[in-house]
């Protein structure tokens, strides 16, 4: 994928896995000149940052100003996968491989679709790719990535080792080979591969992720909290208790209301206080005990991050 000499810098954010530096860049590149493949770059950028709506809208405008251009629709594909409108994507890739049938990334994709769309086994179809290109840094990156997608940790690492040797300083390609190495147990060589991604991209998220997993992974306690933690957040605990909250404020303003209480007798009050008193027991005991087991384990989290943070910064 060659791209405008303007957007070098922005593309360089990008495969550096800085997202948002990128994103910035781009937008003062395209306040002065317009350019198909700045808004097809800054929609890629912003999928990762799950601005959904503002990459489709980018999306569109690089294939509006450009049809002719394989990475607009690329880029369109790639923003439709994400949102999961297949067919869409299916258009937009079979054009780009129309417009550049030998680029092996389009071919990728174009894979990586079919498996999504139709749940098809793209093993084969990559070893053959392969076997026409057996220097293509892409094709050995998209083996580890699918034999990382089946839990085949050590065909993983073959072809995620090879990906390397090909490209050592590609920051997906460390990244991926940091999590290999971590489900293998190699941990001095994930960090190895973590500390050159963060030598590129200090904010690395991702990174940072990956030093924490190691953390937790080997002491056994952390691990389970963390785990615990990561799996409540992938529920939307958090959304489940906001709306327990106003399920209680609901039940106490209209179950049981205040002018009810005060013109019953005294005998009727009483046994309607101590009805409220049970009730309301019962409404906040599970929001008590959330606040204490999840609140406790999220900063048990965080202070750990912390830790790795501020004892990584001077080594980076």
């Amino acid at each position: 994928m060659k791209l405008d000499r303007s957007l070098s810098k922005a593309w360089r954010s990008y495969s550096h896995l800085d997202y948002e530096k990128a994103t910035w860049q781009l937008k003062d590149i395209l306040d002065s000149t317009p350019s198909a493949e700045g808004h097809a770059l800054l929609a890629l950028c912003l999928i990762p940052q799950n601005r959904m709506l503002a990459a489709r809208v980018e999306a569109q405008r690089g294939v509006a100003e450009d049809r002719r251009s394989a990475f607009c629709h690329y880029a369109a594909a790639a923003v439709s996968e994400a949102i999961k409108h297949y067919d869409a994507a299916r258009r937009h890739i079979e054009l780009a491989l129309e417009l550049e049938p030998q680029s092996t990334a389009y071919q990728i994709a174009s894979l990586r679709l079919d498996r999504l769309q139709q749940g098809s086994d793209i093993q084969a179809p990559l070893k053959k790719l392969l076997s026409e290109r057996p220097n293509d840094f892409a094709v050995f990156y998209a083996l580890a990535e699918f034999y990382c997608d089946s839990s085949e940790w050590d065909q993983a690492y073959f072809y995620g080792d090879r990906a390397l040797r090909l490209e050592g300083t590609n920051q997906r390609a460390l990244m991926l080979m940091a999590r290999i190495c971590i489900q293998l147990n190699k941990y001095e060589e994930a960090r190895s591969h973590i500390f050159w991604g963060l030598a590129a991209n200090r904010k690395s998220a991702d990174a940072m992720e990956l030093l924490s997993q190691i953390e937790t992974r080997s002491k056994p306690f952390l691990q389970g909290v963390r785990q615990l933690y990561m799996k409540l957040r992938q529920l939307g605990f958090d959304a489940l208790v906001l709306a327990y909250s106003v399920l209680i404020f609901l039940g106490i303003a209209f179950g049981l209301p205040l002018t009810e209480l005060f013109d019953a007798s005294m005998e009727q009050s009483n046994d309607k206080w101590t009805f409220f008193a049970v009730g309301f027991g019962g409404f906040v005991a599970p929001l008590v005990l959330y606040g204490v087991l999840y609140g406790a384990i999220r900063h048990l989290c965080k202070r750990k991050e912390k830790c790795w943070i501020e004892k990584l910064t001077p080594l980076i």
